[in-house]
């Protein structure tokens, strides 16, 4: 796959930055992540000054699974034509994965995911479309209590 560095015509504007800060819930992973300045920023372009350089084609292997409570993506539309990527970046999402996307449907499961679809134009020729996903199942945290099971002893 070709691995393209950022293009200052890839720049989000400020008021985009804005309207997906106010849509990015708690710790934020932004991968990849250009000249954007939201969250933890992850790209492979050292020139971009990221806070981590990583390859969004195997995002598990520098982040583990759940570790952020949002993933904001906007990749190269070439990434579209290969799904894994993708796949590893709904583990990495404890809440929410934010995708900017070329006019494709992107599945995640509808019983996990619930979607909602925005589109953004700056009146120029062609709109962003960002995917919103919200997790349905949150993570179970269990707790065990072993306190019925210990022998308590009172000494006198």
């Amino acid at each position: 796959m070709n691995l393209q560095t950022f293009k200052i015509e890839w720049a989000i504007p400020e008021d985009e930055q804005k309207w997906l800060k106010q849509h990015c819930i708690g710790k934020t992973l932004n991968f990849p992540c250009g000249q954007s300045t939201i969250g933890y920023r992850a790209d492979i372009d050292k020139t971009v000054y990221p806070d981590k350089i990583a390859n969004l084609n195997n995002p598990l292997k520098y982040f583990t699974p759940w570790s952020f409570d949002t993933v904001l993506c906007d990749p190269p539309y070439f990434f579209y034509s290969k799904f894994k990527w993708l796949q590893d970046l709904k583990k990495i999402a404890r809440k929410r994965l934010i995708l900017c996307t070329p006019a494709i449907w992107v599945y995640l499961g509808r019983k996990t995911w619930k979607r909602r679809i925005f589109a953004i134009s700056h009146g120029k020729l062609f709109m962003k479309i960002y995917q919103i996903f919200d997790r349905t199942n949150q993570p179970l945290t269990i707790w065990l209590d072993f306190s019925n099971l210990v022998q308590k002893t009172v000494i006198k």
